[in-house]
């Protein structure tokens, strides 16, 4: 009886395996096909970008020597995160297609669209507005209607100053002089002359503080438009090999941070006070003295 019972049970669940096999894989029901990608191009193959956002806003990046750069609204390096993000555009998942033919732009808000980019200055994407329920994002290109995943606008949408390399000085830059408020330091044949002198201190503190004018990065780049309230913290020059005029930046200081002011580009590099110190002043690390000093003979006790 117990047995019987067990087969039973047994063969009920295969039962349900089956039943449940046949709903889940739908036999002689051909699986959707996998979503295309938006174009055939590579990413890699790309040397030019132009974003346009609206009639005065757009941005244009190029690539020279294997590392992006803004062109305009600034001449300066770009954040390299930001320019691949722009690029796995072109191998984004197309999640539907239609031939835009007899269809009304409007009705997908590309008659005006929110953004563009062109790849190269051959092939344009174009953004317009979002489906109602799966909430991806109508795109044109050419005179195909695709839709996308959402992500993509709003790094094209990106304020401009988010595209700067949040580096203080360009890459590979070889500073031959610093004028900073209270120092300046001078290379010349192959040393840092510092004026003051500052004799109790070692050649490495020059070298340490040249370095963090190389390696610091910024905690945002932002517009001067867009500062908080600031004090004046002083000026500083940075003259690059073969550059005949420095790199000129305002100091400005609120409770918690220095920022660095190009007034040539109206933009500015934040950085916290901690940073700035790293910037603006030799560490303070006495040089070693030659010999050791002779300890003191203990006192008696009387």
């Amino acid at each position: 009886m117990m047995r019987s019972r067990v087969l039973l049970n047994l063969g009920l669940l295969v039962l349900v395996g089956v039943l449940t096999a046949i709903v889940v894989l739908e036999p002689g029901k051909e699986p959707e096909p996998k979503p295309q990608p938006l174009t055939t191009r590579k990413p890699d193959t790309i040397t030019k970008l132009k974003l346009v956002r609206g009639p005065d806003d757009v941005i244009e990046l190029e690539k020279r020597d294997g590392r992006w750069w803004l062109i305009r609204p600034w001449s300066l390096p770009a954040r390299d995160f930001r320019v691949q993000g722009i690029l796995r555009l072109l191998e984004a998942d197309s999640q539907s297609r239609h031939d835009l033919a007899g269809l009304d732009l409007a009705r997908f808000g590309l008659d005006k669209p929110r953004a563009s980019v062109t790849f190269d200055g051959e092939l344009t994407i174009d953004f317009g507005g979002t489906e109602p329920l799966a909430q991806r994002r109508y795109v044109r290109i050419g005179d195909d209607l695709h839709t996308i995943i959402d992500t993509f606008y709003y790094q094209i949408a990106a304020t401009p100053e988010s595209f700067v390399d949040p580096a203080l000085l360009p890459p590979e830059a070889k500073i031959v002089r610093l004028v900073l408020p209270d120092l300046t330091l001078e290379l010349k044949d192959g040393k840092w002359q510092r004026t003051p002198e500052h004799p109790e201190l070692s050649a490495d503190a020059s070298i340490e503080l040249v370095d963090a004018w190389r390696q610091t990065q910024a905690l945002e780049v932002r517009p001067k438009a867009k500062l908080p309230e600031t004090r004046p913290a002083g000026q500083a020059e940075v003259w690059l090999d073969g550059q005949e005029q420095p790199l000129r930046f305002t100091l400005l200081e609120d409770d918690d941070n220095i920022y660095l002011l190009r007034p040539d580009l109206d933009l500015a590099w934040q950085v916290t006070k901690d940073t700035a110190e790293k910037l603006l002043k030799l560490r303070e690390e006495k040089q070693e003295t030659a010999g050791k000093e002779e300890p003191k003979p203990e006192k008696t006790a009387k």
